[in-house]
């Protein structure tokens, strides 16, 4: 079975729900960093939801409805190869933007979400990243705990720039998530790189 326009779930549901409609568990404060920190510290769960079906996770956050998630893994049970993702056919069938499936997936495998555009990054943790590499990388070093620097990206899963920022602040790295738009806004309208008393927010 295959949905065209007459037999697609985008007939019977709402329409996508986009970022901004959703609460996202998001680090806004160097306080919400600190407790990210101990619990990574602690080995405990960064989000309730970290480790549920990406399904559960997004109808939990009110990103999709009973219906939706039920039309969806109905029609996931009929194919008969399940090359694709439960996500990504909610994409497939514009009931979610891509971005709602990214924030969703960083709850799944408990990866930090951080608002650049909220929290306020001292000026010793810009300090120990010189700026051209932070323009370079669109990289953005947000706090600094346990040791550990913790480094806004727009893709934390595949960033490969973790070995290259531990040798320059000779601390451990773990990366969290910011959309790129995100990322260039901030780069563009706040940043005033090392040396700079800077916060945002």
């Amino acid at each position: 079975m295959s949905y065209d326009e007459k037999s697609s779930p985008t007939q019977t549901v709402a329409p996508p729900v986009g970022v901004k409609q959703v609460s996202w568990p998001m680090i806004r404060t160097q306080k919400d960093l600190a407790e990210i920190a101990e619990k990574f510290r602690n080995g405990s769960p960064v989000y309730a939801l970290q480790g549920k079906k990406i399904g559960e996770i997004l109808n939990a956050l009110g990103a999709i409805d009973d219906k939706t998630l039920h039309a969806v893994e109905q029609h996931h049970a009929t194919l008969k190869i399940k090359t694709k993702p439960i996500g990504q056919l909610l994409i497939q069938m514009k009931l979610i933007e891509e971005e709602v499936l990214t924030r969703g997936l960083c709850i799944q495998n408990g990866v930090p979400m951080v608002d650049l555009m909220a929290i306020h990054i001292p000026h010793d943790v810009l300090d120990r990243i010189p700026n051209k590499m932070v323009l370079e990388k669109k990289a953005v070093p947000v706090g600094v705990f346990n040791k550990t620097l913790y480094l806004a990206v727009g893709d934390p899963v595949t960033f490969g720039g973790q070995n290259d920022f531990a040798f320059t602040t000779k601390l451990k790295i773990h990366p969290v998530y910011s959309p790129a738009y995100a990322i260039d806004a901030f780069l563009s309208t706040k940043w005033a790189g090392a040396g700079a008393d800077f916060w945002a927010g």
